[in-house]
């Protein structure tokens, strides 16, 4: 198996090793970088890992591209900088293609933000990158902040991408072995419409969250609450995804983006103008028709069987469409002006899995509605 994509949180290390007299970042320092061996402590722990994870070789690994990701200010951006200068000269370690990416929020002068945004950005950008690059990828989590590297590893091992470390008294990286953790999907897919809605707006104020899903938050399962965080801010409290709830869901989206690959549900061969099931009576009708287009999409998937209009509600908080499981059926809901329906979707799974994995392409077809 080919890897030729290393990722590399980064930290400042660099900073506090340099020679006095240099003017950080300038070409003179990069110049007296590049007379050091890689190995030397002075060019702090993001080279000296690098060099490291290289000459173990473990995977025969190919220098075709290396992803720094920075914190939000001024520092990191210009430590990415140089390192990315050091990388592209640096001739026994250099990359054919280096990106710098700067992570909105990951300041640590800003605890807050840092909490609410920097590290839940964090694991999506490294979702992303997994999701892109997939099995030539490898993580070195040396660099930078306690939880940073914390993260790094976690999603990095939930969905078995190598992760990397450099103790700091360690003469050479070692690789991380792997964490016994267990992801649910079910409790995911049982969730999707609540998870779905928490990525998009980032969070909700409690009480549109539980008029949304019509459940309070002290009565959600404990297990669920340890993915979300409730806080205060202005005097109004608001519910998010924790950067935990973050690693989890990216690491089911990603083991989704792996079920494609070679699952497949069976056709239900019945016409997708056969498929809506509503009472003609209900108020449902001017919705449906009103949104008429919405709802074929939901017919269209040749794995669905049926779809049954449940209820209607002139209740609208925002334009959405979710699927989720419950129990061994699949329940959608639909919402946009003019209210909302909620339906039963039949389709031709026959076992948990594949309802799993039903629930899964149902929502795709909406990820970016």
């Amino acid at each position: 198996m080919l890897r030729d994509v290393m990722i590399c949180t980064v930290g400042i290390s660099l900073k506090r090793g340099v020679k006095d007299g240099l003017e950080f970042g300038s070409s003179e320092m990069i110049q007296w970088m590049l007379s050091l061996s890689p190995e030397d402590r002075e060019l702090g722990a993001e080279i000296n890992s690098i060099a490291s994870i290289l000459k173990l070789n473990k995977f025969d690994f190919e220098r075709n591209k290396l992803i720094f990701m920075v914190s939000d200010t001024e520092m990191g951006e210009k430590v990415g900088g140089i390192l990315k200068e050091y990388f592209q000269k640096q001739k026994d370690l250099k990359f054919n293609d280096i990106e710098v990416v700067r992570i909105e929020g990951l300041d640590d002068q800003k605890p807050i933000e840092f909490k609410r945004k920097g590290l839940r950005n964090l694991v999506r950008e490294l979702g992303k990158k997994i999701k892109e690059y997939g099995n030539r990828l490898i993580i070195n989590a040396t660099g930078g902040f306690k939880a940073q590297i914390a993260f790094a590893l976690a999603i990095g091992q939930a969905v078995g991408v190598p992760v990397f470390y450099m103790f700091e008294r360690f003469p050479q990286i070692i690789e991380l072995p792997p964490l016994p953790l267990s992801l649910d999907s079910k409790f995911l897919l049982e969730n999707y419409d609540m998870f779905k809605e928490l990525k998009i707006n980032g969070e909700l104020e409690k009480e549109e969250f539980e008029d949304i899903f019509n459940k309070s938050y002290s009565n959600l399962p404990e297990k669920l609450k340890l993915l979300l965080d409730i806080e205060t801010i202005d005097g109004k409290k608001y519910i998010s995804l924790n950067p935990m709830g973050e690693v989890f869901t990216e690491a089911l989206y990603i083991e989704f983006m792996e079920r494609e690959k070679y699952m497949n549900l069976p056709d239900s061969n019945i016409p997708p103008n056969k498929k809506l099931h509503s009472k003609k009576s209900d108020h449902s009708v001017a919705f449906i028709e009103k949104y008429r287009s919405i709802i074929d999409k939901i017919c269209e998937p040749s794995f669905v069987k049926a779809v049954y209009v449940k209820s209607y509600s002139q209740k609208y908080h925002r334009k959405r469409v979710a699927f989720r499981l419950f129990g061994d059926k699949i329940e959608g809901s639909f919402s946009n002006k003019g209210g909302s329906i909620t339906f039963e979707v039949l389709t031709t799974a026959s076992n948990d899995r594949e309802r799993e994995f039903a629930v899964y392409k149902l929502n795709k077809i909406f990820e970016d509605f």
